[in-house]
């Protein structure tokens, strides 16, 4: 009676993880045939327009697709040194060759317009050792990558502040532009994985994160009002003046234009918002 139940168990088992394989299965092929025939979409797919593919793409998908949520994807930037190239042999037509290219990851596999027809979609190591980088065209040269939450990247590309700098491709392969979202080499990736926390700011030496140190705050000595928010963290100090509606970054105590870390600073206050009064109507 015992090898009878417990092979009634195995069978059991074995049908649950088999229902669990085809649901996987035929969730990746529908995502596979959906974003073939996006491919074919004007709206959607633009050719060597990945940087802004990519964003239509989740657009079109969340539409399309039940249960798809942007919230849980990462848009993947690939490229090699400043005046490199990628290559891959792994595209729509076998091989390719970019200056770089940008993808789409969602729960651990790349969705990728420029994929082979009828591909489904493989695992972020997997699709990264297809790649190869040259610098300068010719030299062998390794292969980076950068991982920025969705929801953060649509926000931010092609960010103007009052004929401000823009924040476009050119940027998100700028390691120093972009401390938030670390730029690492495809070869550790593939070896470790993404970081658990991607997008998260690392953590400097001291002060806490963007998003978890501790706002100073002044008040108005007259109406008791919320009149002055201040951060640090690492070597950057942001601002803020709520009568003047000014928010201004320092970096190593020097005044910067950087439109990204205003950007990311009035994230933060307009968070800290929904869980603290004071700070409910501090923007105008």
């Amino acid at each position: 009676m015992r090898c009878a139940g417990r092979a009634r168990f195995g069978t059991l088992l074995s049908a649950f993880f088999l229902l669990l394989f085809t649901a996987a299965a035929a969730r990746a092929s529908c995502l596979s045939e959906v974003i073939q025939s996006l491919r074919e979409k004007r709206e959607v797919y633009v050719c060597y327009q990945c940087n802004t593919n990519v964003i239509q793409l989740a657009r079109a998908l969340r539409e399309r697709v039940p249960d798809f949520d942007p919230q849980r994807a990462h848009v993947v930037y690939i490229f090699g040194p400043r005046g490199g190239v990628v290559r891959t042999n792994w595209a729509h037509g076998g091989f390719a060759q970019w200056s770089f290219h940008v993808v789409l990851e969602y729960e651990g596999k790349v969705l990728d317009l420029d994929a082979p027809a009828g591909a489904p979609p493989p695992p972020l190591a997997e699709y990264l050792g297809h790649f190869e980088a040259r610098g300068g065209w010719t030299d062998t040269a390794p292969v980076f990558t950068r991982s920025v939450p969705f929801e953060d990247y649509a926000a931010l590309y092609g960010r103007k502040e009052a004929g401000r700098g823009v924040i476009d491709y050119e940027t998100f392969q700028d390691a120093r532009a972009l401390p938030q979202y670390p730029v690492l080499e495809a070869g550790q990736v593939i070896r470790e994985g993404l970081p658990a926390r991607r997008g998260a700011p690392p953590r400097p030496a001291e002060g806490g994160t963007l998003a978890s140190a501790a706002l100073l705050t002044s008040y108005d000595p007259v109406t008791r009002e919320l009149r002055w928010v201040e951060l640090r963290t690492g070597e950057y100090r942001y601002t803020f003046d709520r009568y003047t509606q000014q928010i201004e970054v320092y970096r190593r105590g020097v005044r910067v234009d950087e439109t990204l870390q205003r950007f990311l600073f009035k994230r933060r206050l307009k968070q800290e918002a929904k869980s603290d009064p004071r700070f409910a109507r501090i923007f105008k």
